[in-house]
């Protein structure tokens, strides 16, 4: 799960990270804790979609409803068929697990720059969910992709490939004293 490798990442290698892109991801931080994620992703009304319940683990694996509903809805049809040839089971941590897998501090937050890029159209983290993850955690860059849904590099590659090298040069910016 990417939301858990950023921040293990960043703590490790501090110094060798120029900055972190969330594109349609959890952006955990000191307001905003791997276990508000568990909230969100709780989708009971998708019929084709086992969940394996689990404490303090959940296990959950996304069915084809959902995958193309919520996930690829603006994605070629090609991309959504090769996803569900690798579908696998993915791992959630709950409660006081979560909080020790993931554990991001005020004081070194922020030490590796952020930015954060809002897919308009995903419908499983909606917008509204992005946009409030920003507030509570502001990154140093925010740009918006119209029509993307939650696999951005398949609706909408071009455009996301475009916003990427722009924020990573906004990165390059930032490291030399700068500000994005």
């Amino acid at each position: 799960m990417v939301v858990m490798v950023f921040p293990l990442a960043w703590k490790g290698f501090q110094k060798r990270s120029l900055g972190g892109v969330f594109a349609s991801a959890f952006m955990v931080g000191p307001n905003f804790t791997l276990e508000d994620t568990n909230k969100i992703l709780l989708r009971p009304d998708q019929a084709d979609d086992s969940f394996v319940i689990g404490d303090p683990v959940r296990i959950v694996l996304f069915g084809p409803h959902f995958a193309a509903t919520l996930l690829y809805q603006n994605s070629p049809l090609e991309d959504l068929k090769l996803a569900s040839y690798s579908i696998r089971l993915t791992q959630f941590f709950r409660g006081d697990l979560a909080n020790k897998q993931i554990r991001v501090t005020k004081e070194r937050y922020g030490s590796v720059p952020r930015a954060y890029v809002v897919d308009l159209e995903d419908k499983a983290i909606t917008p509204d969910v992005q946009r409030a993850m920003i507030k509570s955690t502001p990154p140093q860059v925010v740009r918006e992709i119209e029509g993307a849904d939650h696999m951005v590099q398949f609706s909408k590659p071009q455009e996301f490939a475009n916003n990427l090298i722009e924020i990573a040069e906004s990165f390059e910016l930032f490291g030399q004293g700068g500000r994005p």
